[in-house]
């Protein structure tokens, strides 16, 4: 079974206000996300449609209690419309 951590994550990708760590099996990709500073999605989101991503997000958030829920909320809008291909 193949396996990962952030340690052993093949690709890495720093964008000054998150480090992004990944590697990917079987047409899923893992991520290691920390994020570095506080930042706002909103301006990047907004040429999606409806200004939300629409991938499924699945995963673990290691972070203090307030991120937490400010996270599952963006999560929660950001699925509202399936994925079409």
């Amino acid at each position: 079974m193949p396996k990962v951590s952030l340690a052993s994550a093949s690709t890495v990708k720093d964008s000054g206000i998150a480090e992004d760590r990944s590697e990917t099996f079987d047409g899923f990709t893992i991520n290691f996300v920390t994020v570095l500073q506080s930042h706002d999605l909103a301006a990047m989101l907004k040429a999606l449609p409806g200004g939300n991503c629409s991938c499924p997000h699945w995963g673990y958030v290691f972070s203090p209690a307030e991120e937490l829920a400010a996270l599952e909320a963006a999560m929660a809008r950001s699925m509202q419309e399936p994925h079409g291909d």
